[in-house]
């Protein structure tokens, strides 16, 4: 089975995705860090400011396309993987899959983003808006219809840890 993590940044995809492979015994995938492996491990900030979006963009539905076709694996996507439409949907094609939405509000995201500074600023701003809450409000707003969507469940991970997340995860994959 495949374990698809979707939501925003720092929804906790990538660390509930590395502890969530830890207890399956499963290999684990986060797409930005497949992404940045294909630009020479340069920050995404670093790829778009030299790149471009597009490139990266490119680049993230040929690593989607990939992923989606794993079994026994889980993957943790980039925030914005699920807006691209081929990547969208690989997603929601892929055979014998679990789509899991990790939904948080725009002010906890915010909070955790402001508490991880050194991985926020490897990130490029989405919008221009003035501050980092205002930002995610919007990005949110436009993308949570598509996880949503995309997700066949939808896990509010505001007021849990990661071990309860992964639990509530664990007890909803269908040979639990």
């Amino acid at each position: 089975m495949l374990l698809v993590l979707l939501g925003y940044r720092a929804s906790g995809k990538s660390t509930l995705g590395r502890l969530l492979a830890d207890r399956l015994d499963l290999p684990f995938t986060d797409v930005d860090d497949a992404i940045r492996a294909r630009f020479d491990h340069r920050t995404v900030a670093e790829i778009w400011d030299t790149d471009g979006e597009p490139a990266y963009r490119t680049v993230e539905v040929q690593v989607m396309q990939q992923l989606a076709q794993q079994t026994d694996h889980v993957v943790a996507l980039g925030g914005g993987t699920p807006m691209q439409p081929v990547a969208a949907q690989a997603i929601a094609a892929a055979p014998h899959a679990l789509r899991v939405y990790l939904y948080a509000d725009a002010q906890t995201l915010t909070d955790r983003l402001n508490a991880d500074a050194p991985n926020r600023d490897q990130r490029p701003a989405l919008t221009s808006a003035d501050s980092l809450l205002d930002e995610i409000t919007t990005t949110l707003a436009e993308r949570e219809p598509t996880y949503r969507r995309l997700a066949d469940l939808t896990l509010d991970i505001t007021q849990l840890t990661p071990d309860q997340a992964a639990d509530q995860i664990l007890a909803a994959l269908p040979s639990a």
